[in-house]
């Protein structure tokens, strides 16, 4: 009981401190809320606690964003992976990792001596670490998702990613996290230049066009013909991402590939169905 009953004072004493965090005009990343920089939805009309998580934000501040990306209390699963596919509508893959990077490099509070110990403790134990932790895992997930963002840019946005991650200490909590992460860039960079792709796609297209060959316009109505072509180019379709169809750019390696699809497979069937036919009359028929 007694033991107890000192469990209890310690965690009503820890609970009384408050918890530190770096001065906002050196860390821009605590800036307190406003509606200047985060608009904000309570779907439970509960506005009072800014810790619950059933809050909406309907907009912010990229610095806002990225503090509630990586924030230190607050998880956010479902606005990480919103983030990762959106972010390039309002800033580059090099300004958002120089911003993670700012987020990870936490200031200590100053002056220190107005601290005590016990509070420094806290806040590196409840602030530091998990904000650097999260700052990790959104690189990883950035890394795991959306590799071709780093290495296509221009900026060498990659090599600048892999000099943060091997400028983190090896010692502490965060090492096995920062080793991960290089083991996927390796990985995935691997895999991304594997020039075995580009022949396996090759055979593909090739494989898809034999397939092709066994369509008859005429021996199948319009919706069978229509399933049967879906079902050809489904493999392509289905690789799509839901970040090429957001952007639609051309150097998107799936929809690159479904594009091709289109232009080498279902395009050259029509035209060889065109072409292939005996007279003026199936022509027309065909084309129509």
């Amino acid at each position: 009981i007694l033991q107890r009953e000192l469990y209890n004072i310690l965690v009503n004493e820890d609970a009384q401190q408050v918890l530190l965090t770096p001065d906002p005009s050196r860390y821009k990343f605590c800036a307190p809320n406003s509606p200047t920089n985060i608009l904000i939805d309570y779907p439970t009309n509960d506005k009072s606690s800014s810790s619950s998580s059933s809050f909406i934000i309907r907009g912010a501040t990229i610095e806002k964003l990225i503090e509630h990306l990586t924030h230190h209390q607050l998880l956010h699963p479902r606005f990480v992976k919103s983030f990762l596919m959106t972010y390039k509508s309002y800033c580059t893959p090099l300004q958002l990792l120089n911003l993670l990077i700012d987020r990870y490099n936490i200031p200590e509070p100053t002056p220190a001596y107005l601290y005590t110990e016990y509070q420094l403790k806290k806040f590196r134990k409840e602030y530091v670490q998990p904000v650097k932790l999260r700052v990790l895992n959104v690189i990883r997930q950035w890394v795991d998702k959306y590799l071709s963002d780093l290495i296509e840019s221009n900026d060498h946005v990659l090599d600048q990613l892999q000099t943060f991650l091997q400028s983190i200490p090896d010692t502490g909590g965060l090492y096995q996290f920062k080793t991960s992460i290089l083991k996927l860039i390796d990985k995935q960079t691997m895999e991304y230049q594997d020039p075995s792709k580009k022949n396996q796609q090759r055979d593909l297209i090739s494989d898809e066009r034999d397939q092709m060959e066994d369509l008859d316009v005429f021996l199948y109505d319009m919706k069978e013909l229509s399933d049967q072509i879906t079902l050809i180019c489904s493999t392509y379709f289905r690789a799509i991402t839901s970040q090429e169809l957001l952007y639609r750019l051309p150097n998107l390696y799936n929809l690159q590939n479904y594009m091709k699809f289109l232009d080498k497979v279902l395009g050259f069937w029509c035209k060889r169905s065109i072409l292939e036919t005996s007279n003026f009359e199936e022509r027309i028929a065909v084309a129509e």
